[in-house]
């Protein structure tokens, strides 16, 4: 039954996560865990602005997508023209910003998803 179940998942022996210090219990995941901490560590007001902050990174994600294809037709003899030096220097710079907003928001939580990681992959190598 139901209520058999709920004994059973409360009767579980707690594990201590390694990062996060609080206990996992029955199949909770590690995600469910990060955003159990994510959700108390942001206020219900913070929601909205990190909503905009993340639509306008989107957005550039678009532009930066843009950028690069404008930039791809318009090429010509493999000669490096300052202008997309400069354009593709933004993008890089709006990226880093981006994952240092993620890495406040996240804190210790950040380093444990992957996402995270390709981000800072994607973004180091752009500034190559």
């Amino acid at each position: 039954s139901e209520e058999e179940g709920e004994e059973k998942m409360h009767a579980l022996p707690s594990k201590k996560h390694p990062i996060l210090g609080h206990g996992l219990r029955g199949n909770v995941t590690e995600d469910d865990a990060i955003n159990e901490v994510m959700e108390v560590t942001c206020h219900p007001k913070d929601a909205n602005i990190r909503c905009c902050i993340q639509m306008t990174f989107y957005g550039l994600m678009i532009l930066n997508i843009l950028a690069i294809a404008v930039e791809s037709a318009l090429e010509e003899k493999h000669e490096t023209n300052v202008t997309w030096i400069v354009v593709d220097s933004i993008f890089v710079i709006a990226f880093s910003v981006e994952i240092g907003i993620h890495v406040y928001w996240e804190r210790c939580a950040w380093p444990h998803r992957a996402w995270n990681w390709f981000d800072l992959t994607v973004t180091l190598l752009s500034a190559v």
